[in-house]
């Protein structure tokens, strides 16, 4: 099974790549049939940045073919919005991100294959300074359930985690009484959809 996680270096993708280790062998009838191919922006092995389109085509055509295709990257503004380039910094960033690797990989993936994006709770739980958040998430949501009809030989997915445990001491402002979750619980999110059979669900952790 050929899988590519690209935001590997983050706390999310760290997680992501540590389960699907362990939970690969008991997942599948091929345990030691795994390859993880770890991209990031700061990566040394497999450096990638999603906004340059010609590196993201190079790297996709190089590499092909996958099983698998995570997300799991894209930063949002937190702040009291004054003007829609406050929205538009937060939608380029982690949804039009995304969006633009998903139309890029489909031709790169094995039919039945999965494309799992991030999105997150701010927008079903509202937070302090969270409008950017909520609707950058919304769009990643919707994009997601629109996708299953567009492109029926794939499965997408999206995990909506909650705010990760040793991110809280950063974010908790804008998280206040919230709970937060482990590593392994938003790791599990990705599973469910790499390994199972849905598809046009957002994983809600």
């Amino acid at each position: 099974m050929k899988i590519l996680v690209i935001g590997a270096t983050g706390n999310i993708g760290k997680h992501i790549i540590s389960n699907i280790k362990k939970y690969h062998p008991l997942l599948t009838d091929n345990a030691t049939g795994l390859e993880i191919l770890q991209a990031s922006r700061h990566s040394s092995e497999y450096p990638l940045d999603v906004f340059d389109n010609k590196q993201l085509a190079r790297f996709l055509s190089e590499n092909k073919m996958f099983d698998a295709v995570v997300c799991a990257f894209g930063n949002t503004r937190w702040a009291i919005p004054e003007k829609l380039s406050d929205y538009e910094e937060s939608l380029k960033d982690k949804a039009l991100s995304q969006i633009n690797v998903v139309l890029h990989a489909l031709k790169y993936l094995n039919p039945g294959g999965s494309i799992t994006l991030t999105s997150g709770v701010v927008g079903k739980v509202m937070s302090p300074g969270g409008s950017q958040t909520a609707v950058t998430n919304a769009v990643i949501d919707a994009f997601a359930r629109s996708m299953i009809t567009e492109s029926p030989h794939i499965r997408i997915n999206v995990v909506s985690p909650r705010l990760l445990d040793e991110s809280f001491s950063r974010f908790a402002k804008f998280f206040p009484g919230q709970e937060t979750c482990t590593g392994e619980q938003i790791a599990k999110g990705y599973i469910r959809s790499i390994y199972g059979k849905e598809t046009g669900m957002v994983i809600e952790i």
